[in-house]
């Protein structure tokens, strides 16, 4: 079973470096993570995404948001097309979804709505399994609360302060 992934040195010392690393081997992590990334923001879109329109404003939308994240960079481009990807075929799925429907009532012979009745399942199947991989990927994109808590550091607690201030207050 894999482990979990690593926290940043940043994380670790806004906790009060817990780990009780020392000061060569927070440097060594800082230089380290620091040349994992690769200080590009600029990302384009692919041409998947350029093709569809539905895709192609949720990258300009996700673009601007991502603008002042530091955590989000040019390595993030195939992550991102791949997101916009998604959202157009959920869209797609969604729209097909609600035609099936519309046809389901029009429909008068019985083994044609039966058959229709197994397509609308197939497709809220795909529907449910595109929004679960859209749902791993805004985690990965810190684009959900729950990974935005997840990331931030608790509050470092004050350098030299009183262990015993709570006891003699």
């Amino acid at each position: 079973m894999p482990g979990r992934y690593a926290k940043t040195i940043d994380w670790h010392m806004g906790n009060g470096n817990k780990r009780h690393l020392s000061q060569k081997q927070i440097e060594d992590r800082k230089e380290h993570e620091s040349s994992v990334r690769s200080g590009v923001k600029n990302y384009k879109a692919s041409e998947n995404v350029m093709r569809n329109m539905v895709a192609l404003n949720m990258f300009k939308k996700l673009k601007k948001l991502f603008k002042g994240m530091d955590t989000v960079e040019g390595l993030d481009e195939n992550i991102i097309n791949r997101y916009c990807s998604l959202i157009a075929e959920a869209d797609a799925l969604e729209t097909l979804l609600v035609k099936m429907n519309e046809d389901v009532d029009k429909c008068d012979d019985h083994k044609d709505r039966v058959n229709l009745y197994k397509a609308i399942s197939g497709t809220i199947s795909g529907l449910g399994k595109t929004r679960a991989m859209l749902l791993s990927i805004e985690d990965r994109l810190l684009m959900n609360p729950i990974a935005r808590i997840k990331n931030v550091p608790a509050k470092a607690k004050k350098q030299g302060a009183d262990p015993n201030e709570d006891l003699f207050n």
